[in-house]
């Protein structure tokens, strides 16, 4: 093994590793074995090499993936999307891997603290939410892509009046004090 494939085996695990645990307690998989075994089921292949990637490119192959993964027991699909967030925010943000642009183009792991965040940000900016952002509840109650999707396309609108040069970096709100160390 080259010290390249060690360090994408050592990314991948971590990635897995934080897709597991920000699943939480009552999430339907249990462990990295079980996440494993879904994630073979995603073509990460398709985002991950080749030349650049668009972000409407990205976003067919979320929905394709998230569907697929609720399909094999990661249900609803709010989990499959944060599941497969969480792993590329860690593969692809951290770990450096992915398509030329690529990176532009993830979404942030939507959950409470990060809509609450976003919330309080665009109160404090002045900024109108829309009605998804507003009538948020909690991920694991999104049922269906379409609604994933309304809230998705509602935060990338919102991005650039908060500063944010793609969705992903409204992750930079996340946390419930917006302590940094």
């Amino acid at each position: 093994m080259t010290p390249d494939d060690v360090r994408r085996e050592i990314v991948q695990d971590f990635a897995v590793w934080t897709a597991i645990a920000a699943l939480g307690s009552g999430r339907h998989i249990k462990s990295a074995v079980e996440l494993r075994k879904r994630l073979r089921k995603v073509d990460f292949r398709t985002i991950l090499c080749g030349d650049s990637i668009t972000s409407e490119e990205f976003d067919r192959w979320h929905q394709r993936n998230c569907l697929i993964l609720r399909d094999c027991g990661v249900h609803p699909v709010g989990w499959a999307a944060k599941l497969l967030n969480v792993y590329l925010k860690t593969l692809v943000y951290v770990g450096g891997f992915g398509r030329q642009g690529l990176i532009e183009c993830i979404h942030p792991p939507i959950d409470n603290v990060l809509i609450g965040q976003v919330r309080k940000e665009c109160k404090r900016r002045n900024v109108t939410v829309g009605s998804c952002l507003a009538g948020w509840t909690r991920i694991k109650d999104v049922r269906r892509y379409e609604d994933y999707k309304a809230l998705l396309d509602e935060l990338k609108t919102l991005a650039p009046s908060l500063d944010c040069r793609s969705v992903f970096e409204l992750e930079r709100f996340w946390g419930e004090t917006g302590t940094r160390y």
